[in-house]
């Protein structure tokens, strides 16, 4: 009977072992998850407010605004509202929205806006607001 001790420790340290792999793995998962970029929502307007912020009416008449804009000068805008851009930092985030979306139309000239005159747009205009 001397032997059953030592099976016992084994086991013990076999599920101390397994216990520690299984909660190694949900904390990975978990960190992963936290770090996973942000989803971008599908564009079904040319307002986008996962914030809220917006109500109807304001909504409204910005995606009025937007429309007739598109219709009289072919420009495509389109406004995205989110809390924040994290983990990611909003440069890296507007560019995958920007690639999802396809906003634009190159037939038109879309092109004319370059990456540092999108960058001064944001730091003077969009972020002090």
């Amino acid at each position: 009977m001397s032997w059953w001790p030592s099976q016992l420790r084994r086991l013990r340290l076999t599920g101390r072992c397994l216990a520690g792999l299984v909660l190694g793995w949900g904390l990975g998962v978990a960190l992963s998850l936290a770090h996973a970029p942000r989803a971008v929502p599908a564009l079904t307007a040319h307002v986008i407010d996962t914030t809220g912020t917006l109500n109807a009416a304001k909504w409204q008449q910005l995606e009025l605004k937007l429309s007739a804009f598109e219709q009289s000068r072919g420009t495509q805008i389109a406004v995205l509202k989110v809390r924040t851009t994290q983990p990611e930092d909003i440069f890296s985030y507007a560019n995958r929205v920007a690639n999802g979306w396809e906003i634009g139309r190159k037939e038109i000239g879309e092109d004319a806006i370059l990456d540092l005159a999108a960058k001064i747009i944001i730091d003077e205009a969009i972020s002090p607001h």
